[in-house]
């Protein structure tokens, strides 16, 4: 999906490097006063012969803004 940097701004969360296999699914985003609250659900599957960095990016209006704080469910 394209980016409208104008019109819009991304949060990213990536993790660290894992051999596991891992989903990470935004539930909610709220803002609460000048905090952008993410939060997200991990699951972690099977042992993988590779490694990969998981990653969620997010694509929210621009006019959406504060510091934002993950937190896992």
């Amino acid at each position: 999906t394209p980016i409208n940097f104008a019109k819009q701004a991304v949060i990213a969360l990536v993790l660290p490097e894992t051999q596991s296999a891992i989903t990470l699914t935004p539930q909610s985003l709220q803002q609460q006063g000048d905090q952008l609250i993410l939060s997200y659900k991990k699951e972690t599957g099977a042992q993988q012969s590779f490694t990969t960095r998981p990653y969620l990016i997010l694509i929210i209006d621009k006019n959406i803004t504060g510091e934002v704080r993950f937190i896992a469910e």
